[in-house]
């Protein structure tokens, strides 16, 4: 047996998982009610995924004849929408849109977009760092320095496989609340922003380059591509006053109920921070860390927070008082409740100077994105299974039972340990076999269906190819390298653009256009 066989046994029991539940605190008819209202409203939000072709009503020009360019009505709306849904979610007021800060936004956008060569890692607010092209005006270079200077700022960048960068609207607003498009890992000021009750209106505007206007994209020598650039303007509408419904404090998770999703990151290299804000209190010593629990209500298991993985800031979005907090070794699930308990916060009431030491809140996650509340079912978990399908094909993995499809399949051949089951409103089982990623249990067997694919090394003799964390875009190195010729057990695939990885076992892949697979 080649080493490589062996390695990859280590990486089974990642996947074996068995514990025992004793449900408390199921979800009320009121509680019932929210989730269903939510899921509808999701579901009729804008899914479109915009780009240089349909997000504006009038094109930008990158000549001597510059124009910022106009978001179309119906971007606009959509963000209004999703912005003030998501909103909704944490009990916040919506705010409305302001046409003016709009096209200051934009502006910002325009001028992050219109900068020869910038490949979008040199966003910077104020436009730092950033060099005005000739031919744009030093008018529209310092409105647009001030609106990302008063506003948040991302960019978007093209996967791997496709030479333009396109998103949805919810996208662009999950990477400012979720906040893991911000490189300071400790850091969750965009969410601050976003979730400000200080702010009673903003502006918002997104320009996607062209990838045929080479005056403003980058090349890898041979292609050009184009990337978007996002302002999120808040100088026109904060004032500093809390809203009259004001939340104190405001946490993420919120209190009660809120989608897992949201609790998902995008970014391998940076996990979605938890936090807690406060309008009306302020720290009393700024080295001072809090000691944080969580608790999962159903099964009794607590984790504490490493006091390294506990961040301060202040003053963004109004919040005096910000801790933001990364959980370790913490597995959420859509059908369990956990309550969070901060003590030793120290912090003084702006309102009447009393002491806050405490504070405890406790919130159940539900799945957004399906529109099915059915049951659990545990009697089957730690229980074996094959996936029962066609030789050298997959069965397509779902993030939550009949939700999202995800671009990963898993090999017929394969075993797997069955999580928990669910069955929904139509009375489809579905079966996890991991963090979000179920699949139909009518292609799941409990007698071994055939072996599992394996997978050949085809490189240069001699040499190997990289083993990844993760696949497509979100991939990081891990360190390791297997040789050429040799041979793999092959669990998943995934297809992103024209292009299969192939999963080894945990989350190592491989690029599949060097490596054969058969079973």
């Amino acid at each position: 047996m080649k080493a490589g066989r062996r390695f990859i046994g280590l990486f089974l029991g990642v996947f074996v998982f068995f514990s025992s539940y004793s449900l408390v605190g199921a979800f009320t008819e009121e509680q019932k009610t929210k989730i269903s209202a939510f899921q509808n409203e999701y579901r009729n939000l804008d899914q479109t995924n915009y780009y240089y072709k349909n997000v504006y009503s009038k094109v930008p020009a990158f000549s001597s004849s510059s124009f910022t360019g106009i978001n179309s009505d119906k971007y606009l709306k959509s963000y209004d929408q999703t912005y003030n849904f998501v909103r909704s979610l944490f009990g916040l007021a919506p705010i409305v849109q302001n046409k003016n800060d709009n096209s200051i936004a934009i502006t910002g956008a325009y001028d992050m977009a219109a900068v020869p060569k910038n490949d979008g890692s040199n966003v910077q607010h104020g436009l730092q760092g950033l060099t005005k092209p000739p031919y744009l005006s030093n008018e529209v270079w310092k409105q647009g320095s001030d609106a990302t200077r008063e506003g948040n700022i991302a960019n978007i960048v093209p996967t791997n496989f496709f030479n333009y960068s396109k998103q949805s609207v919810w996208d662009d607003i999950m990477g400012f609340v979720i906040d893991s498009n911000n490189y300071d890992v400790n850091s969750v000021g965009h969410r601050d922003w976003m979730l400000s009750q200080s702010m009673k209106s903003y502006g918002t505007g997104t320009i996607y380059t062209d990838p045929a206007n080479k005056n403003t994209l980058i090349t890898n020598g041979q292609d050009y591509y184009a990337l978007g650039y996002q302002v999120f303007y808040w100088g026109g509408g904060y004032d500093g006053n809390y809203d009259k419904n004001l939340v104190e404090p405001l946490t993420y998770p919120a209190t009660d109920l809120f989608p897992l999703e949201l609790m998902n990151s995008t970014n391998p290299l940076k996990p979605v921070c938890w936090s807690i804000g406060f309008n009306q209190a302020s720290v009393i010593n700024k080295n001072n860390k809090p000691k944080i629990t969580i608790k999962n209500l159903n099964n009794g298991k607590s984790i504490t927070v490493n006091s390294n993985d506990i961040y301060y800031e202040s003053q963004y979005g109004g919040y005096n008082t910000v801790y933001s907090f990364i959980p370790r070794g913490l597995n959420l699930s859509s059908d369990q409740k956990y309550e969070i308990s901060f003590s030793n916060l120290n912090l003084k009431s702006s309102k009447n100077n009393s002491l806050i030491n405490n504070y405890t809140y406790s919130v159940s996650f539900y799945n957004l994105k399906t529109n099915s509340q059915g049951s659990y079912d545990y009697s089957n978990a730690g229980r074996k299974v094959y996936v029962n399908y066609r030789p050298n094909y997959g069965v397509r993995i779902y993030q939550t039972p009949g939700g999202m499809p995800t671009d990963t399949f898993v090999f017929h051949g394969t075993s797997w340990t069955i999580i928990k089951q669910f069955t929904d409103n139509n009375g489809k089982i579905w079966s996890q076999l991991g963090q979000n990623q179920w699949i139909l249990n009518d292609y799941l067997s409990g007698q071994n269906t055939g072996r599992t694919p394996i997978g050949t090394v085809k490189y240069i003799k001699g040499y190997g190819i990289n083993l990844w964390r993760g696949y497509g875009n979100k991939k990081t190195f891990s360190g390791r390298r297997i040789n050429d010729q040799t041979q793999w057990k092959v669990f998943k695939k995934a297809i992103v653009g024209n292009t299969y990885w192939f999963n080894l076992g945990s989350d190592l892949w491989v690029d599949g256009q060097y490596m054969t697979v058969d079973s």
